[in-house]
């Protein structure tokens, strides 16, 4: 009985180990690492962008939070992390209308491209950012991106699965948004 304790024990230990080496693999088997300094900014002018910033920051992401930038200040970054969700309020606040806003991601996402930067694509906002104007702006980032990161919830008729394997990169399915600093930590090996 004792002996059986002890090897129950040590299975768990390795399955724990084993989970730790493999975290930063999205839940397709991809692999994926970022370096800094990353970019993060928003497609859609929601607050979650707001919120990653704020995860990343905690955690000691290197990066710049600016929901504005334009192409000419994509240099020098390794990694962009960009949030889809739309806001009209943040619209227009930006004094964008869904057009420039889909026009100036559009160009920095081109510049990644030609730059060789990673590009990640968040969606946190759940149901709640999957209306119309929201996928626009998702169907761009993703069409673009390296790795895709979203919650259950806003995954629920399974989109960033499939697009996820269709463009054979890492998913990376997170149960609440507070779990992005979590998952980015893993990402960024800090």
């Amino acid at each position: 009985m004792k002996r059986s304790l002890y090897v129950i024990s040590f299975i768990c230990c390795l399955c724990l180990a084993s989970a730790d080496l493999f975290s930063q693999s999205g839940i397709n088997g991809h692999v994926f690492h970022a370096m800094t300094p990353a970019l993060i900014t928003s497609c859609g002018q929601s607050p979650d962008a707001f919120t990653v910033s704020a995860a990343a920051r905690r955690i000691g992401v290197e990066h710049l939070y600016d929901d504005l930038i334009d192409v000419p200040e994509l240099n020098g970054f390794k990694t962009v992390i960009v949030v889809t969700g739309a806001s009209l309020k943040g619209l227009g606040e930006a004094g964008f209308s869904v057009s420039m806003e889909l026009s100036r991601v559009s160009a920095l996402l081109a510049k990644a491209k030609t730059a060789g930067v990673k590009v990640i694509a968040v969606h946190i906002g759940g149901e709640a950012r999957r209306g119309a104007n929201s996928e626009k702006f998702i169907d761009l980032v993703i069409a673009r991106a390296d790795c895709i990161i979203a919650t259950l919830e806003g995954n629920k008729d399974g989109k960033f699965s499939k697009e996820a394997q269709r463009l054979g990169i890492p998913l990376f399915l997170l149960k609440a948004p507070k779990d992005i600093g979590d998952l980015l930590q893993r990402i960024f090996r800090i």
